[in-house]
């Protein structure tokens, strides 16, 4: 084997071994971050997870599909300012977030699961 395709094969190599690593890095939250969420319900196509992040404590990177938050207990999350009551919408993400404030933040994530076929 010449030596150029050697190092191509094995550039290549290298190139999938780090796609493939990231896309594990990017998981379901509840799986990858045990310790701060509580999966409530997971039914008919949607999943209710609580999330509590004390300051200073941060969720590992992690991914969503079509996602909505709504905020229980106010706090900071990544400099964001969260109000009670509020909530958010989004679509398909990969993200971490960290409480950036002083005060303990809870709030549900709700995800709504495309189905597969």
């Amino acid at each position: 084997m010449e030596k150029k395709s050697f190092l191509y094969i094995m550039l290549m190599f290298v190139l999938v071994f780090m796609l493939t690593s990231f896309n594990i890095s990017a998981q379901d939250i509840a799986k990858t971050n045990p310790k701060y969420t509580k999966v409530l319900t997971d039914t008919l196509g949607v999943r209710i997870i609580k999330v509590t992040l004390g300051p200073g404590e941060e969720l590992a990177m992690h991914s969503h599909p079509v996602w909505m938050i709504y905020v229980i207990e106010e706090g900071q999350l990544t400099g964001e300012d969260l109000k009670a009551g509020s909530y958010f919408q989004g679509p398909p993400v990969k993200h971490s977030l960290k409480n950036t404030g002083t005060t303990t933040c809870i709030f549900l994530d709700i995800e709504i699961k495309s189905e597969k076929k």
